[in-house]
């Protein structure tokens, strides 16, 4: 069984997005989480991701400002926050979605939220982190971000925190040029 999820990679962000933590992991904006596939699964998904994303282009999005949910006061999950292009984001894990479900992978059942996870809350430390990155302005942002490309990634747990390996990856491609 692999743990798995399709992501786009995005760049660590001074003190709020680590570079990799620990080694291995990858900074990304899930796209679909897909939890425990069998590799006929992770076979199937590969193959209806390459059909679905064929000559989907690039996207670029902005990552600016932090938030939590479910609230700034309750913080569970510190995020960073799409100030621009989330509507291209949505559409592209609308269509992730679509090849995954051919793949066999159980619907989603919760509305997609575009986002960067910076930290999980589990602890009365992680608490008092997060209470830090909400109220400091992070530094890196606004950052622009050019998606040249979609992952499906396997996903090990580890006490350190997960180890990321990109399983496949399926190239987004230049918009085409109006031929002036």
């Amino acid at each position: 069984m692999v743990r798995s999820f399709v992501a786009l990679e995005v760049p660590a962000v001074a003190g709020l997005i680590p570079a990799s933590s620990p080694e291995g992991s990858v900074a990304h904006l899930t796209l679909r989480f897909l939890g425990e596939l069998d590799e006929p699964t992770v076979a199937a998904v590969r193959r209806e991701l390459a059909a679905e994303l064929l000559g989907v282009p690039r996207l670029s999005f902005r990552l600016d400002g932090v938030g939590a949910f479910p609230s700034p006061d309750r913080p569970r999950v510190v995020f960073v926050d799409l100030s621009e292009g989330r509507e291209a984001v949505v559409a592209l894990a609308a269509r992730v979605e679509v090849g995954v479900r051919r793949a066999g992978v159980a619907p989603e059942s919760r509305p997609f939220v575009p986002h960067v996870t910076v930290l999980r809350v589990r602890s009365p430390s992680q608490r008092e982190r997060a209470r830090e990155l909400l109220t400091l302005p992070p530094s890196g942002l606004p950052r622009e971000v050019i998606a040249d490309e979609v992952l499906l990634v396997g996903s090990e747990l580890t006490p350190h925190g997960a180890i990321h390996t990109p399983l496949a990856r399926f190239p987004l491609h230049p918009p085409p040029s109006d031929g002036g």
